[in-house]
C-alpha cells in the first residue's frame, strides 16, 4: 500500500511541475508582448521574429508579430491587414470589426481558408497601432469545429497575452 501511494503521490507531483513557459517577443526591447505559454503548446520564434504557439491537438494557433517600420506612419491598418493576409496564403479579408490586443484598441480583419487536410479555418488578424512606427500583430488561427473547451483554452491564453510599452 505504501509503495503505491508513493507512486501516486510522484505521478501528482510530476503533473504539478508541468509549468507554464514564459514567453517575450521580441525577447528585447520595447514594446513587446509577454505572457506564459500554456504547458503542451509548441512555442516556436520563426525566421521572420514572429512567435507562434500552436495547440496540443492543433485546433488553434496564436502568431504574434511587432512591426517596427517607419513606413507604418503612413500605411493605414487595412493595407497592412491585407499584407499579412496574402502572407498567410488566405483570401482577402471579408469581414472588419472593432478589436483590441491586451485591453488596447485597434482592428481586426476576419478571412476563412481551407488547409491541405480540408479543415476550415478562421484566420482573425488583429492590428494595434502604438506608435508611428510599431503596429501590434496578432493573429489568431481556430478550426471552425473547436470543441467549447478548446474555445475556452485558447480564450484563456488571449487574455493572458500583455503588452509592454515602456
Amino acid at each position: 500500500m505504501l509503495k503505491k501511494t508513493l507512486v501516486l503521490f510522484l505521478i501528482a507531483l510530476a503533473a504539478g511541475v508541468a509549468q507554464a513557459e514564459s514567453v517575450r517577443m521580441p525577447k528585447t526591447g520595447v514594446p513587446a508582448f509577454a505572457f506564459d505559454a500554456p504547458p503542451g503548446w509548441a512555442v516556436l520564434y520563426d525566421e521572420f521574429g514572429n512567435l507562434r504557439l500552436t495547440a496540443q491537438d492543433r485546433a488553434s494557433a496564436l502568431q504574434l508579430s511587432m512591426i517596427d517600420d517607419p513606413a507604418i506612419e503612413n500605411t493605414s491598418l487595412e493595407e497592412l491587414a491585407a499584407e499579412i493576409m496574402k502572407a498567410a496564403g488566405a483570401p482577402p479579408f471579408s469581414k472588419q470589426e472593432d478589436g483590441s490586443i491586451a485591453g488596447l484598441n485597434g482592428t481586426t480583419f476576419i478571412s476563412q481558408i481551407t488547409n491541405d487536410s480540408g479543415v476550415e479555418i478562421v484566420l482573425r488578424v488583429t492590428l494595434v497601432k502604438l506608435d508611428k512606427t510599431h503596429v501590434a500583430s496578432q493573429g489568431e488561427m481556430r478550426t471552425t469545429e473547436m470543441t467549447s473547451e478548446q474555445t475556452a483554452a485558447f480564450t484563456s491564453l488571449l487574455g493572458d497575452v500583455r503588452l509592454t510599452l515602456e
